[in-house]
């Protein structure tokens, strides 16, 4: 008679699973200083240590390009500082084939119109990505707050 496992064995297959699925994941960080400002002929973006700040006194657009290494894109990260008290910073993933020809555009998320400090926005990749093509982290940052602008410090995407 051959005995059925048990349910720690189904637990510790699915573990398996689990970690090896986790062990295929490859996320590919790059410092905020790699974004550049979008839609300007007068450049207001400041770069200091790992940061890219808007100084502006009107919206700013960042272009922060991440370099894909095959895998589909299944999570994208913006952290930096929203110092806006009235307005907020959203970021959103754009993934484009390898021509540039066709494109796919993540739900936007936003760090807060009533919020001020540091913040990490998980951006939902979009419907459709190119493993070969290229991923673009796009942020329309705030107007500045004072004396200090609002700024991207740093931006992930995770392939699998």
């Amino acid at each position: 008679m051959s005995k059925i496992p048990g349910p720690s064995a189904a637990f510790a297959a699915l573990a398996a699973l689990l970690v090896a699925s986790a062990a295929s994941a490859s996320m590919t960080s790059y410092a905020g200083t790699s974004c550049v400002q979008e839609l300007t002929l007068s450049p207001s973006i400041v770069y200091q240590n790992s940061r890219a700040s808007a100084y502006s006194t009107a919206t700013t657009f960042f272009a922060c390009p991440a370099a894909q290494q095959g895998g589909a894109l299944v999570e994208a990260k913006a952290s930096g500082r929203d110092l806006n008290p009235t307005a907020s910073v959203s970021c959103h993933v754009e993934a484009m084939d390898e021509f540039d020809g066709a494109a796919s555009f993540g739900a936007s998320v936003s760090s807060g119109a009533e919020f001020i400090g540091s913040f990490t926005l998980d951006l939902p990749p979009p419907a459709t990505t190119f493993p070969s093509g290229s991923t673009v982290v796009h942020c329309t940052m705030p107007p500045a707050g004072g004396r200090d602008g609002s700024s991207i410090g740093s931006y992930a995407i995770t392939e699998m």
